[in-house]
């Protein structure tokens, strides 16, 4: 079990807690490169780090020494690497000089990082996100450099505690002089106690590059200024996963989901091991996603699909060769209804059968300004019995669908006949074979 606080550990915890003063406080290139490294041991991934942090080989053994049984799901080596960074000791560590690396303008800075980056954030990775409010703080005025309404990027790696008791204590900002107090409403934090070396149970850790906007500031006398924020999503991704949709599509394949290969030191990588709104974020701002055979669920769709209802970007969705049902056609029919931009949706080699295509029927019927043009529903088991509702889809006269792929099902001759006559008079291009 977790210790409570003491003012042993909030003496030990004070560094990363209070080193908000640090952050350049404007925009940096994104976080990147190092999600194309091997995945290795602790070992490994400290080798560029020997010249750079005193005594890490030192510290690096002491680490994974202590984490022979982690929890959580991961790794001796993943969780070692979370336990390395909350380390400190003089004149410099691993928290310290890393957050000094990430806050850099000059991102070759972070090259001999890349490799335990690569370990730490996989194993961030797997960690629960988190929605809390949570509490950080040093003892200087910063109030005249956030302004409300604005946003602002922490590069570093950002400690917090969930007890704003913790901050009040004298190991932190005590209860006279100059202070500020930031409230943070965030949506991905992830709790650390159990990879540890100090495990006091409020500490949460925000992952570089988190975006904060400014939602409210207070003056509340005796030299306190407390900053309200919220975590929103940057536009474009200012940090990159620590898994390639490559990597994962060529793990997936090579081991099925929840199992591990026999003598392989790493857990096979799926599409679930990544979350999923980080790779939405990947995309956000580009006019195609693209999500085909990466074995994503009907609960990846729903979240697609309510991203998508308000994206004003994306005029491209592939998702075909997933082994979809009509559960996950549902959602992206609602999408349907209320999406403005979409003009072409990709859903070939899947398993919708009757009940998926009748709900997008529904939607195509139901939203008189859909955009969509383009529409590729090859291999998913229709038969004869969505024909109507093709036929009424077809005969719509606000219809701006001018390509249709439904070849490699199970329709009749008389059927396809139906259908090549009605297209050819709609002047729709239309594939059945």
């Amino acid at each position: 079990m977790a210790s409570k606080y003491t003012p042993e550990s909030g003496k030990n915890q004070l560094k990363r807690i209070t080193d908000v003063q640090y952050e350049p406080g404007k925009l940096l290139m994104p976080i990147e490169g190092y999600e194309k490294m091997k995945l290795g041991s602790l070992e490994e991934a400290i080798e560029f780090l020997v010249a750079i942090v005193p005594d890490i080989r030192r510290k690096a053994y002491i680490a994974k020494q202590r984490c022979q049984e982690p929890k959580d799901g991961l790794t001796s080596d993943e969780s070692a690497s979370i336990f390395l960074y909350t380390m400190e000791w003089d004149p410099d560590c691993v928290y310290s000089l890393l957050n000094r690396a990430l806050r850099s303008e000059k991102r070759q800075a972070l090259r001999p990082w890349f490799s335990y980056l690569k370990l730490m954030l996989s194993a961030l990775w797997k960690l629960p996100s988190h929605k809390l409010v949570v509490y950080r703080g040093v003892k200087l005025d910063l109030s005249a450099e956030y302004s409300i309404g604005k946003t602002t990027i922490w590069w570093g790696f950002s400690s917090t505690t969930q007890s704003i008791q913790v901050l009040e204590s004298e190991q932190f900002l005590g209860k006279t002089g100059i202070r500020t107090l930031f409230d943070i409403q965030c949506s991905n934090a992830k709790i650390i106690r159990n990879h540890s070396y100090y495990t006091a149970e409020d500490e949460a850790l925000l992952l570089p590059a988190t975006q904060l906007e400014i939602t409210g500031k207070l003056d509340s006398g005796n030299g306190l200024h407390i900053i309200t924020m919220k975590e929103t999503e940057p536009v474009f991704p200012l940090l990159e996963p620590p898994f390639l949709l490559s990597e994962i599509k060529k793990k997936s394949k090579a081991t099925p989901v929840g199992s591990k290969s026999k003598g392989s030191k790493f857990p096979a990588i799926s599409i679930q091991d990544v979350d999923i709104h980080h790779m939405i974020n990947n995309m956000k701002g580009s006019d195609r996603w693209d999500f085909k055979d990466q074995q994503v669920t009907a609960d990846d769709v729903k979240l697609i699909a309510n991203e998508l209802k308000t994206d004003r970007n994306c005029r491209e969705l592939d998702i075909s060769k997933n082994g979809l049902t009509s559960a996950a056609v549902h959602y992206l029919s609602a999408m349907l209804k209320e999406n403005m931009t979409l003009e072409k949706l990709y859903l070939g080699q899947n398993q919708i059968g009757d009940d998926g295509l009748r709900a997008l029927c529904e939607a195509l019927k139901a939203h008189e300004k859909n955009t969509l043009e383009v529409l590729s529903l090859e291999f998913n088991r229709i038969t004869d019995r969505s024909v109507p509702g093709i036929i009424e889809i077809l005969n719509l006269p606000n219809l701006t669908l001018n390509a249709l792929f439904i070849h490699s099902n199970r329709l009749s001759e008389d059927s396809k006949q139906k259908l090549t006559v009605l297209a050819k008079t709609r002047n729709i291009w239309i594939r059945l074979d």
